[in-house]
């Protein structure tokens, strides 16, 4: 998992300021930044689908954008171009690391 720091570089393309990316970039995972209610139904129901989410600091959930964007269709164009925009910058990490 490359862990996204944004808070240090002030580039923030996720609420959260850090973002994950899986070590073969197929997967992003951002902070679902809305309010508590609408945040604890949606992890419920990534759990009952069975989706991987990740912890982070704080004891932030973090979502996959994939499932996400299929959750939240309105989204999807935004989330698309930000699992793109993050796979890049994992990409670009691991290359210059």
């Amino acid at each position: 998992m490359i862990t996204l720091d944004f808070g240090k570089s002030g580039n923030l393309p996720a609420a959260a300021g850090v973002a994950y990316v899986t070590d073969d970039f197929n997967e992003a995972f951002v902070y679902f930044p809305t309010d508590v209610r609408a945040r604890k139904a949606a992890t419920l129901s990534a759990l009952f689908d069975g989706v991987g989410l990740v912890r982070g600091e704080r004891g932030k959930v973090y979502f996959p954008i994939g499932w996400l964007a299929r959750e939240y269709p309105k989204q999807r164009e935004a989330l698309a171009l930000m699992k793109a925009r993050l796979v890049g910058l994992a990409r670009e990490m691991r290359e210059d690391g």
